[in-house]
């Protein structure tokens, strides 16, 4: 049976296409959880050794209570494929499609960059940011680009890195930000 924002509490394990999860926070409309794979002593927290990800209205319906559960889906979907009823045209189908910021960067002042740089991390915990790249350009290969620096962070999901820019911490570090460099953030959905 899929689990609806209301089933979640902290603790409750949980299974998707990707293996099981772990709850481990519940919001007014989503939830968070971690990945239960990898090294057990990770699980501890908060602070957890590993990403927390966020789980969103879109998502509830492909999340189900049990490894069981999520099996008897899959041959629901099969069966229903069978005769000619395709399950997204049952019900919608939740995407857990994840969005990337990408920032095009020329520092302007080097200490205030790395003071910058090194306040980021903490305030991309809380949305399951991932920090992709750091990088510096050798080469423009094609048109013309001015920014010498890039970045990329990998969010859950759309809300997740919608809702880590508008958070109270990176607000707070937008003047620094300005400080230190031009900063050009786009926002992608894989």
């Amino acid at each position: 049976m899929a689990l609806e924002h209301a089933d979640f509490s902290i603790g409750r394990e949980f299974w998707t296409e990707t293996g099981r999860w772990r709850c481990t926070d519940v919001g007014a409309r989503t939830i968070c959880a971690i990945k239960l794979d990898g090294d057990a002593l990770n699980w501890d927290g908060p602070p957890y050794g590993i990403v927390e990800h966020v789980f969103d209205e879109n998502d509830f319906g492909s999340l189900y209570e049990s490894e069981a559960a999520y099996q008897g889906a899959l041959r629901d979907e099969a069966a229903q494929r069978r005769c000619g009823l395709a399950m997204s045209e049952a019900r919608p189908s939740p995407s857990i499609s994840t969005a990337c910021l990408v920032g095009h960067i020329t520092v302007k002042d080097a200490a205030l960059w790395a003071e910058y740089r090194s306040r980021v991390p903490a305030t991309l915990a809380p949305w399951g940011g991932e920090l992709l790249l750091r990088g510096k350009r050798f080469a423009v290969l094609a048109g013309e680009h001015r920014h010498t620096d890039v970045v990329v962070i990998r969010f859950p999901n759309r809300a997740a890195l919608d809702g880590w820019h508008a958070s109270a911490a990176y607000q707070a570090l937008i003047p620094l930000r300005q400080q230190a460099a031009d900063v050009v953030l786009l926002a992608y959905e894989e």
